[in-house]
This record gives structure tokens, sequence and C-alpha cells, in this order.
């Protein structure tokens, strides 16, 4: 036992200690006013179990404490008692107690998998779960996630002790230079713009959660058992996903029967796409993910027989899930990504697989030609394609005549940049509308989901927003420069898909930031920081192996 790890153990049996006696104090509470008055609290039952969890993590042997978890079935007991009795069961109770039971369990399997189901439930990617319409104690089921992953991983890198990697490390300092901003701006939109604190966090919140994330999941994660389960549940998620929307979207299927479980819609319209339902969900910012991944398990296989067949299904399923997703900067983001993967795995890592290369580049191009040979037959069959090809050769003429939804776009993009103005480097601060309203803008609003890069400039100025690129910029060009030296030993081959996938994928992410908001939502910020935070901790690990 060293000098340093007794004081940790003292300090986390502490928190055990303190964690069963708030537990046992809030459930006798609570028992006392089921029997006494004939009613509880809902809430004081969600403080139990999270006192339940902290105690079972900070325990210095696995498992929840026996006499707590007895105490704990008990109230349990007598709260559905006092609900059934009220005829009333409070949906997102029950979704959160279940929940945070199935993660407890999973946790102890797979961290990475644990991790990978909380970023799905802020994306409302959770099979069967559409968690958008419900709300916990008046905040959305979203950001409880996002929280119960912050802290679960605080906890975990307090008692197991940060990854002492050169990433994580840059990592840590990046997102004390991002906090550090953004919690000036927060203080600043307090002071002098009059909006309540609370009103400028909520407004600002997913920046502040990004940058918590990333470092956290690169120390959290341990091995590769644990980041290859992160980014599998991820890519598992969006399979079901995209399965659902093909079969909503290409098939006809109602969002009311089968379909709606795998697929949770914020909206459905047929008018832009010609008749053709075209589902709007937070779950499409997994596609690009999907496709990037899926073509790099099929180019690039580790030794399981089966990644080449998965990777193949993954890049198909996805493939067509994105063209019936019918976006074009989706479109422009996955063309520009491909494009620059191909090149650099083409002349990348070394000559010892050129052949295989060369191959895998003659397949894709003759794969292109029969595509644009028989276009005019495939679009006919397929009325997605049509749809989609349509709605791309509208883009220039929207562009140069200010029509249609690009014309929109770039006339609220022009509107935002004058208001903001001369104060671009700092931007207008976390404005929320429902106490400064801006009434040039949308809703009075100075973030909008139909821009991308101008969500952060409009409110965390330049400043912010290069911060906010900071970080998916420097894990692409570290993973580029270390995919191209992973040469011998013959292990480090097979995370060639991964490098693969990551570098495809966050280069749709920075590409489609222009118009998309995958970089300026809760959602596609949660998934963003588990591939960055993966692609940083295997950095590090392959580092010390190189």
């Amino acid at each position: 036992m060293t000098e340093l790890a007794l004081p940790l153990q003292q300090r986390m049996h502490l928190v055990y200690a303190l964690s069963v006696a708030l537990a046992l104090a809030a459930a006798s509470l609570e028992i006392g006013s089921l029997i006494l008055l004939g009613h509880g609290s809902p809430r004081l039952f969600i403080v139990i179990v999270a006192l339940a969890a902290l105690a079972t993590l900070t325990k210095r042997t696995s498992g929840i404490p026996t006499g707590l978890l007895a105490l704990l079935t008990l109230n349990a007991g007598l709260m559905s008692g006092w609900l059934v009795s009220r005829g009333s069961m409070p949906w997102a109770l029950l979704v959160s107690v279940v929940g945070f039971a199935v993660l407890a369990a999973v946790a102890k399997w797979n961290l990475g998998v644990s991790v990978g189901l909380l970023v799905l439930a802020a994306m409302n990617g959770i099979p069967g779960i559409d968690l958008e319409p419900h709300s916990l104690a008046g905040y959305q089921l979203s950001d409880f996630a996002v929280v119960l992953l912050v802290g679960g991983l605080a906890l975990l890198v307090h008692a197991r002790g940060a990854s002492a990697g050169p990433w994580t490390r840059r990592l840590f300092v990046w997102a004390a230079a991002l906090a550090a901003w953004w919690l000036f701006v927060l203080v600043r939109t307090t002071l002098f713009d009059g909006v309540p604190m609370l009103k400028g966090f909520l407004f600002g919140r997913d920046f502040l959660y990004f940058a918590i994330l990333v470092p956290l999941v690169a120390s959290a994660l341990r091995d590769r058992r644990e980041l290859f389960g992160c980014i599998g549940t991820l890519l598992a998620g969006a399979l079901l996903f995209s399965i659902g929307q093909l079969a909503t979207s290409a098939l006809g299927a109602s969002l009311n029967g089968s379909a709606g479980l795998l697929v949770h819609a914020s909206s459905v319209n047929q008018v832009e796409s010609e008749g053709v339902r075209r589902v709007y969900a937070l779950m499409g910012d997994s596609l690009g993910l999907m496709v990037a991944f899926g073509l790099g398990l099929a180019l690039t296989p580790p030794r399981k027989r089966f990644a080449r067949r998965l990777g193949i299904l993954l890049f198909v399923v996805g493939g067509l899930a994105t063209l019936y997703l019918f976006t074009r900067a989706l479109y422009a983001g996955i063309a520009v990504s491909l494009v620059a993967t191909m090149i650099l795995w083409r002349f990348g890592g070394g000559s010892r697989d050129a052949a295989r290369r060369v191959i895998g580049v003659l397949y894709m191009v003759l794969i292109l030609i029969v595509i644009a040979v028989n276009f005019g037959a495939l679009s006919h069959e397929v009325p997605a394609l049509d749809v989609a090809s349509s709605r791309t050769g509208l883009t220039l003429a929207e562009f140069q005549h200010k029509t249609g939804n690009v014309g929109y776009r770039y006339t609220l993009d022009q509107r935002m940049l004058e208001v903001l103005g001369p104060k671009w480097i700092g931007g207008l601060g976390f404005l929320h509308p429902a106490s400064h309203p801006v009434a040039r803008l949308p809703v009075g609003s100075i973030r909008n989901g139909d821009t991308g890069v101008m969500n952060s400039l409009m409110t965390m100025g330049a400043i912010g927003t290069v911060l906010l690129y900071l970080a998916p910029l420097g894990i692409s060009v570290a993973v580029i420069r270390r995919w191209q030296t992973l040469i011998e030993p013959r292990e480090q081959r097979s995370l060639e898909w991964f490098f693969f996938g990551t570098t495809m994928s966050l280069i749709v992410i920075l590409v489609t930031s222009i118009s998309l908001t995958t970089l300026f939502s809760v959602s596609g910020l949660a998934m963003t920081a588990a591939v960055i935070g993966c692609a940083a901790r295997l950095l590090d690990e392959t580092r010390a192996r190189a």
C-alpha cells in the first residue's frame, strides 16, 4: 500500500459511509411519511437511489451493502404501493429507476457499454423508450443521462486514478480552457444582460457538457474491451435506428407500430421529399458514424471472422438510411470525408498491403462507374435516389438565387452576423429568449436549429468556437499521423479499422458543422465526446506500445 493510495482509500471510505448514512436517513424519512401521512416524495426516492449508487461505487468490495439494499427494496415497495393507490405511476420515475438498475449491472460487465447506452439515451436512441416527451423534476431525461454519465465517470476516475497518457492530459488542459471561457461568458451574461444564471446555464449547457465529457471518457475507459464496447454500443443503436427509419421511409411502415420502437421521431415531413416520408430524429447524427466505421470494418477488418461482414452490413444499411434522411449537408460531408479518408488510407500505413488497397479502390471506382451509367434506371427504381438527386441538384440554384431552404439558411446566417456585429470575438453570451429575446431573429433566439457554427459564434464568439473545434481537429490530426505509422507489430494493424472510422466520422462532423447542429446540441456533442475520448485513449495506448 503506497502512501498516496492510503489517503485516497480513506476518502473513498468516508464518501461511502456518508452515502450510506444519508440514504438510510432519507429512506427512514420517506417511510415515515408514507406510514404517518399517507404520501411520499418521488424526488426523495430518486435521491435515495443516487446515494445507493454512490455507496456502491465507493465500497471497497463489489456490490451494494446488504442492509442498504434491504432498506432500499422496502422503500421501493412502499413507494410503489403508494403510487398504485393513487392510480398514477410517473413514467419518468419508472424509466429512471429501471434504467439506473440496468446501467449498474452493465457497468459491472463492461463500462464502455454503459457509457454507450447513456450516450444513446442522450440522443433518444434507446429502442422501445421515447424519452423526448417526458421530463423528471422539470428537466429533460437527456440531461439526466449526461449528468449521470459525468458523475459516474468522475467517480470512477477519482477511484481508479486518471490516465497519465499525454493525449488525456492535453484534453484536460483543453477542457479547463473551454470550461473557463464558458464560465466567463455565463457570468458576463448574468451580470450585464440580466439573464438569470439558471436560464443562461440551460441555454449553453451543451458546450459545458462537451468540455467535461471528453477528458472523462478518455480517462475512465481503460482497455480496448471498454473502448470497443462504447463504440460498438453506439453502432448497434445506429443500426437499429437505421432499420426503423428505412422501414418508415422506404416501406411506409407506421411509426405507431413496430417501427416506432426503433425510431423516436421529432417530426415527419413529406413536402420536401416529394411524398417520401422524411424522418427528423436526434439519432440522425449517428448515421455518419455508422457509415464511417462500417466502411472501416469492411476495408480493414481485424482478425475477427465476422468483422468484414458486419462492416458491410453497417455501411450498406447506414448508406441507405442516409439516403432516405434527405439531408444535403450530410451527403456533402460523407462525400468529402470519404474522398479524404480513402486518400489517406491508400497512401498511409506503409505498402505492406498495397495490393489489397489498390483492389479496394478499384472496386469503389467500378461501383461509382456502374452507378453513373445506370443512374437514370436506378433513380426510377429507387424513389429516394430520385428525390436525393433532385434536392442535391437544387442546392447550387437555391444558393445562387437565395431561394428555398439553402436561401433561407443563408439569409438567416447573414441576419445573425448583423446582430452579432462587432461582438464576434467574445459573442453575445447565453441570451435565453425567455429573458433576453432578440426581435430580429426567429423566436427571439440567437441559437437556431437551421444553422450550424453560428450557434457557438453567436453565444461564445470566435474564442469559444475555436476552443470548441480544437478537440475534434487536434484528435483528427493525431489519429491520422498515428494511423500512418501502424505498420508493426501485427497486433496494431488490427486497429486500422478504428482509425479509419474515427478519421472519417470526425471529418463528417467537422464538414457538416457549417449548417448542422451535431457540434452544437446535447445529443450530437455527447456522441462526439465519446468518439474523441475513445480515440484519445487508444492514441495513448498505442503510443506506449509503438
